[in-house]
């Protein structure tokens, strides 16, 4: 039986939702910037050259010099992937806030959390290395083992992409998704956060219209992935082990991101129309491969039992508690 307030509620236009994700997603950025200021300051005033800007009489002109040809170490980055639970505070902090949401609606739910999260390691590594099995198969791209062998610091790297997936899929996912199947039909919500996670991505180095599309298609399958489990936990770990496996296991670009410490090497081959089966610099994201695997996915996805919980209500339009908006008296 629907909920009686359900059955009043006046959905949200489109374009507000996606004005209001607009100004979450930069405060939730400009959040994750704030844990990167002191070990940035850090890195900064721990480099000579930096003395010289602290002693010129023309110390912004000397401040833009030092920046031209400053870079930050290689570690830097799970400084940079850490930064992203900003982003989970902060929208989570919104949805209890302003759309008087639990945080079991954004599928944050106790039952099954680690096997959940196990299971989707699994398929998130088994659905990279399919796709770069395909770009190995057809020549696109070679493999070696890295000569500096395993290092430590992978695990740091791991636990890094285990926040920044996280933030990704509580951003578009448990927040955004969510947010707009709950004024509009479930198929809607899917395209519209998937073209959304695609659109935040868009600057990224290399970027392509290939990329762009299986992008899209990646949002499609955790999207439709997390209505059919009923939680984001298997998102998250999906997301997560995708990007470790990509970065860290074969040492392939992430989204266009520079190339990080691995257990393997992965050269992209050259030639005619290489770059459909490597992505080029974008990396495997940027493949046809990635397509074809994708799609795949999706029809998987697709045949997957849904779990009768409180998301899973969004399949018939409604959920029980609607929220109430902040231009609603």
């Amino acid at each position: 039986m629907i909920d009686e307030a359900a059955q009043f509620h006046r959905p949200t236009p489109l374009y507000i939702s996606v004005l209001i994700f607009l100004l979450v997603y930069y405060a939730s950025s400009f959040a994750a910037a704030l844990i990167q200021i002191f070990p940035m300051l850090g890195v900064m005033f721990s480099n000579p050259a930096f003395d010289a800007v602290l002693e010129s009489d023309a110390p912004l002109e000397a401040f833009m010099s030092f920046m031209e040809n400053f870079s930050y170490p290689g570690w830097f980055m799970i400084v940079d992937l850490v930064s992203r639970f900003g982003i989970i505070v902060v929208c989570v902090l919104y949805c209890k806030t302003f759309e008087k949401r639990s945080i079991r609606s954004m599928g944050i739910r106790k039952g099954n959390a680690l096997p959940e999260y196990l299971v989707g390691l699994v398929i998130g590594f088994a659905i990279f290395f399919l796709t770069f099995f395909f770009a190995w198969l057809f020549g696109g791209v070679e493999i070696s083992v890295n000569p500096e062998g395993v290092s430590w610091i992978l695990i740091l790297y791991f636990l890094g992409f285990v926040i920044q997936g996280a933030a990704e899929e509580f951003l578009v996912r448990g927040y955004f998704m969510v947010s707009v199947a709950r004024d509009y039909k479930v198929f809607f919500a899917i395209i519209t956060s998937s073209l959304v996670f695609a659109f935040i991505h868009i600057f990224n180095t290399g970027m392509t219209v290939i990329a762009f599309l299986n992008i899209f298609l990646v949002g499609v399958f955790f999207a439709i992935y997390v209505f059919k489990r009923g939680n984001l936990w298997g998102a998250c770990a999906i997301h997560t082990m995708w990007n470790f496996a990509q970065g860290n296991v074969f040492g392939i670009s992430v989204s266009g991101l520079e190339l990080m410490p691995s257990i393997f090497t992965v050269t992209n081959n050259e030639g005619t129309a290489m770059w459909l089966l490597n992505g080029d610099v974008f990396g495997l994201e940027g493949s046809l491969c990635c397509t074809f695997v994708m799609l795949g996915a999706i029809a998987l996805a697709l045949l997957l039992k849904t779990k009768r919980t409180e998301i899973s209500y969004m399949e018939q339009g409604y959920i029980p508690s609607p929220k109430k908006h902040l231009w609603e008296t």
